[in-house]
């Protein structure tokens, strides 16, 4: 992309991950400046959200924090790699806003639930392995204010992301002939078992939680 400048240090590492059938290569940290303000706003939209997936990558908390609140809201398939990566990382601000954005993944039928039920049911080895990230970095930092792994807000939202995954989303009514979302495969067309999915009937009108501050890096 034209506006990021050239870094000092090459892009350190990558992660792989299948995206609609697809494999992408990810950078692990990117160490160019963050664009100007007035620069990131000539761009269209879908332009500043590719850009903030990239600097979601960003070696400065701030920065990635910055960028994760603008594309953690959209439901999207490609976008979906970039928040999974961060709830397993070790910076709790940035997990909680995801967790606020996320708050409807545990309804069946919502655009999150069936973008992240299909993201994790394609890529379950790369959900194993952020969950065991968190529950280290939960572990070295943040075991203090949640003394029990299981109430550690990655650990709540990686576990949602699991039960998507299980759970089929109803599809729209004009999309009823469409194929079912990550678990058509897994459970019968239309059926929602309880005994497998922990999800929650989707509710209209359902409050977010308010913004998680910012915090130290």
């Amino acid at each position: 992309m034209e506006l990021m400048s050239a870094a000092s240090l090459s892009p350190a590492g990558s992660f792989d991950v299948s995206v609609v059938s697809e494999r992408v290569w990810i950078p692990y940290r990117l160490y160019a400046d963050e664009p100007a303000v007035e620069a990131q706003r000539t761009l269209a939209p879908l332009q500043q959200a590719v850009l903030s997936c990239l600097y979601s990558r960003h070696h400065d908390g701030y920065v990635r924090q910055r960028h994760i609140e603008r594309i953690a809201p959209r439901a999207e398939d490609w976008i979906a790699p970039f928040v999974v990566h961060l709830i397993g990382e070790y910076v709790l601000e940035i997990v909680l806003r995801i967790k606020d954005e996320l708050a409807d993944i545990r309804l069946p039928g919502t655009a999150m639930h069936t973008v992240y039920g299909r993201f994790a049911a394609a890529n379950a080895n790369f959900i194993t392995l952020t969950s065991q990230r968190a529950a280290s970095y939960w572990n070295c930092y943040h075991r203090h204010r949640y003394p029990k792994v299981a109430d550690y807000p990655a650990t709540i939202l990686l576990t949602s992301i699991r039960d998507a995954a299980r759970c089929p989303s109803r599809p729209p009514d004009d999309q009823r002939d469409e194929p079912l979302g990550p678990c058509a495969n897994l459970l019968h067309r239309g059926a929602h078992d309880p005994g497998r999915c922990r999800c929650r009937p989707a509710a209209e009108g359902r409050p977010k939680p308010p913004h998680a501050g910012r915090g130290s890096r």
